[in-house]
């Protein structure tokens, strides 16, 4: 059984890794209702996040970075090609870095050459890059426990060193993550005062506060009814 199911874990990573952004070119070229909007990152972004198409992007994130002025306004309620392309990127991003950061990292475009899809092309390399590599990484820490439980005879230590194989990959996942982000956010932390006026700075707590008081009700209820 955990064979099958260390089986199953390798051709969904597999899957991931083979996942690709648009390019600039392939954006929807003409405007959308936030509906529509809400839809086409939805399903840009669904193989990266399979079940939890909900948490993606919501008609509340959408006007929250409005509101924190992340993007710019839609022009008569319909969102263009720029604001889907920073809406992929920041839908990406926001599970990692607060909005406050978001904002911050927006606000560097300014240093960068180019346009918004030169941006967004930066963006895309980088992702893809990082993901490419990351997975497959995994791809050989399962491949290895996967080696080690068919060396295995007894049954009973093959399924106890499965999953304590597995838990310690999941671990070091989440601690790689944990210290790549607290790395990330102190080295913001120094440049951020800088780049981003304080009544920014003050609108965009305000935000982040509800935003994180909102997620915080949605996984208390689904705790709740596990």
């Amino acid at each position: 059984m955990e064979n099958e199911k260390l089986n199953q874990l390798i051709v969904g990573i597999q899957k991931r890794k083979e996942f690709r952004l648009p390019d600039y070119s392939e954006l929807p070229r003409i405007p959308l209702y936030m509906e529509q909007v809400i839809n086409y990152v939805k399903e840009t972004l669904g193989p990266v996040y399979t079940n939890q198409s909900n948490q993606i992007i919501t008609h509340y994130m959408v006007n929250n970075y409005v509101k924190a002025k992340i993007i710019e306004p839609p022009k008569d309620k319909k969102y263009d090609v720029n604001h889907l392309g920073y809406l992929i990127c920041i839908s990406l991003l926001k599970n990692s870095a607060n909005l406050r950061n978001i904002a911050a990292l927006i606000d560097m475009d300014k240093f960068f050459p180019g346009d918004e899809e030169a941006l967004y092309s930066l963006f895309k390399e980088i992702q893809e890059s990082e993901m490419k590599e990351e997975f497959e990484m995994v791809e050989k820490r399962l491949s290895y426990i996967e080696k080690k439980y068919e060396s295995t005879i007894n049954e009973d230590e093959k399924e106890k060193g499965f999953y304590a194989r597995l838990a310690n990959l999941i671990l070091r996942l989440y601690v790689k993550s944990e210290v790549s982000k607290a790395i990330a956010d102190s080295i913001m932390d120094s440049v951020v005062q800088e780049m981003l006026p304080s009544g920014v700075l003050k609108g965009n707590n305000e935000v982040e506060k509800r935003f994180e008081e909102q997620k915080m009700k949605e996984e208390a209820n689904k705790l709740k009814s596990r």
